[in-house]
């Protein structure tokens, strides 16, 4: 708040003052219009997302959708339940037919993990839980440490469990344990590989992004550009990421884009996230993912628009199931591996009542 002068003894202000306060209350004055302009903006915002159509609207209503449903014995067949777990997700990707990385082990828990007989270079994982803190990609050292993939830091093998242990205390992971194949980018570089995460509404692509990580589990070391299916660079429709616009776009995008429609239609849910890599043994399938978290704000007509084809997605659908799609998550004709052998059986997945069809009639566009 200005400070102002006091009246001297005379009675009048120095001039110099006079002309330093009027300075400050001119500055306080723009700080004031840009602050009420700034809370009109997002009002405005605000009250467009609410009645209007949004894509972050609809995937807080997602979320909240999730939330509601997801310990409810009685809604245990939804499909958006099970999505959470890596390897049931794995083992609905193979089913039709498309490359998840290879697994070496499983185990029940943290304590259980032996990675000695592992080669020297795998990702570790929690069944369930964030990207950041239920995977460590591990290169083994000489001196029996490993290194974490980005070179941050390097952990012994107790590190490791003690990682896992403490994100499962904090409930950033849970479920069973496993170990994978680090994957290496098509160039054969020890680089972290990019992440290419399709935006699918029933089929449909919302959107690409492109992301090039240069820390593990560091949001600030992460560069990203937004395409559209065919690659053309969305410009600055994001503006909580570091974009950057020289990241190129795989030469495969078409081919993972035709697989991110067929899991997205296999999903039976009006929007999910397909998360795939361009690796040196071809394009691998990473993750089905039913609500992104982090931000996810958009400019008022990319997010308008995102929330248009989600609307469209959730009619389309629906229309399938009235012709005879069935309900839920369609599981391929291929054959299912079985990643959950060995593991305690509460922690397997329920595979007796898996809805196994062709899908040339419901997951091809």
């Amino acid at each position: 708040m200005t400070q102002y002068p006091e009246t001297p003894p005379n009675g009048m202000l120095d001039w110099r003052q006079a002309e330093e306060t009027l300075a400050r209350l001119k500055s306080e004055h723009v700080q004031l219009t840009q602050a009420l302009a700034d809370h009109k903006n997002s009002l405005r915002i605000a009250r467009r997302r609410l009645h209007g159509e949004s894509f972050l609207k609809e995937l807080e209503s997602h979320k909240e959708y999730i939330e509601a449903t997801s310990h409810d014995p009685r809604f245990a067949e939804l499909p958006t339940r099970g999505m959470t777990y890596k390897l049931r997700t794995y083992e609905h990707i193979a089913s039709h037919g498309y490359a998840i990385p290879q697994i070496y082990r499983t185990w029940d828990s943290p304590t259980d993990m032996d990675l000695d007989d592992l080669p020297d270079s795998f990702v570790v994982k929690s069944d369930g839980g964030s990207t950041s803190k239920g995977v460590l990609p591990l290169i083994r050292q000489r001196d029996g440490r490993f290194l974490v993939a980005d070179g941050s830091r390097s952990l012994t093998s107790d590190e490791v469990k003690a990682h896992f242990e403490k994100a499962r205390s904090a409930g950033e992971a849970y479920g069973a344990m496993f170990a994978e194949a680090l994957l290496r980018p098509r160039d054969g570089s020890d680089r972290i590989p990019d992440d290419v995460k399709v935006y699918t509404a029933y089929g449909s692509i919302l959107q690409v992004l492109l992301r090039q990580v240069d820390e593990h589990g560091v949001v600030s070391e992460t560069r990203s550009k937004y395409v559209d299916e065919h690659g053309a660079d969305l410009g600055q429709v994001a503006s909580h990421r570091q974009l950057d616009p020289s990241i190129p776009v795989p030469d495969t995008l078409g081919e993972m884009i035709a697989i991110s429609r067929h899991l997205s239609r296999a999903s039976g849910l009006p929007f999910v996230r397909i998360d795939l890599y361009d690796t040196e043994k071809g394009i691998v399938v990473g993750e089905i993912t039913r609500a992104p978290g982090g931000a996810q704000t958009y400019t008022e007509t990319h997010d308008q628009q995102m929330g248009r084809l989600w609307h469209l997605a959730r009619a389309e659908l629906q229309i399938d199931v009235q012709k005879g799609r069935p309900a839920g998550l369609i599981w391929g004709d291929r054959e299912i591996p079985k990643l959950y052998s060995g593991l305690s059986p509460s922690l397997s997945r329920d595979r007796e009542r898996r809805t196994v069809v062709s899908c040339d009639s419901w997951c091809t566009t």
